[in-house]
């Protein structure tokens, strides 16, 4: 979420990514900016949680991705459309991954 990082590029190894591993569910990816500091790149439309959960799993483990973020700036969730609406309006990204953390991560 680091504004310094590269759209183009990070949007490009993931575009490789997804085709490399995705290759058939169509995944789009978009980005925006949240606020002033933060960029969100968003990767779907996963038909399940269970989908984007493994998608999430993958993508954490993929070195050409992690390698082109800085470690300290990014972080990389699932999130439903409706808790992304919230996320949107209320932007507090930090809030939001703490749920992602207790509800996704620790049961």
């Amino acid at each position: 979420n680091d504004i310094s990082v590269s759209l183009p590029t990070i949007q490009s190894k993931i575009s490789k990514f997804n085709t490399k591993n995705y290759k058939t569910d169509s995944l789009q990816i978009n980005s925006l900016l949240l606020n002033k500091q933060t960029q969100i790149i968003s990767v779907g439309t996963f038909t399940n949680k269970t989908k984007a959960l493994a998608y999430y799993e993958l993508i954490i483990l993929e070195k050409m991705i992690q390698d082109t973020l800085p470690k300290s700036t990014h972080s990389l969730f699932a999130i439903s459309q409706d808790n992304y609406a919230i996320l949107l309006k209320e932007k507090n990204i930090n809030e939001y991954l703490q749920y992602f953390n207790e509800i996704y991560l620790l049961n």
